[in-house]
């Protein structure tokens, strides 16, 4: 299987809400690999817990934003680390990752003939996910999909 669900634990508390994500994920007996990324700040405890919920449990560096002012706008000083995110563009063992916060619980459709999740509520316009981000409402960029995106990034920075 060369396709997984990717999730990131930056802390313990953060774990907690990957782990329920992971079994509720694991209730719809999916094919494809679990992938949480934690980052140091991660105890043995849970990482040994997580280790029987996910297929991968991967260490990465944090990435901090260090944007305080906005993130103090919104309300939301936690979101700097949220960068570490985009260690999943590493995961080039998979062909394809879906990623999900670890905070998200939702209700998914899951085809078995390819990595596709559907929320089952009302699709918002970009530019209603973008205003609805902008007032700390919703983490638009919770849920992203990418393919081969290591080729893309090399075409990118040629």
């Amino acid at each position: 299987v060369d396709q997984a669900f990717v999730t990131l634990a930056t802390n313990d508390i953060y774990c907690q809400g990957a782990l329920v994500l992971g079994q509720s994920l694991r209730s719809h007996r999916l094919t494809r690999k679990l992938v949480v990324l934690i980052t140091p700040q991660v105890s043995s405890l849970l990482r040994v817990i997580l280790s029987k919920v996910f297929d991968e449990v991967i260490e990465v560096n944090l990435i901090d934003s260090e944007d305080y002012i906005h993130l103090a706008f919104l309300k939301r000083p936690e979101l700097g680390v949220t960068l570490s995110k985009l260690h999943c563009w590493t995961l080039t063992s998979y062909s394809k990752c879906v990623f999900l916060d670890a905070d998200t619980l939702v209700d998914l459709a899951i085809s078995v003939s390819k990595i596709s999740i559907e929320e089952k509520v009302k699709e918002l316009s970009p530019e209603q996910e973008r205003r609805n981000w902008e007032e700390g409402h919703i983490d638009y960029m919770g849920k992203d999909a990418f393919a081969r995106i290591q080729e893309k990034l090399d075409r990118f920075l040629q």
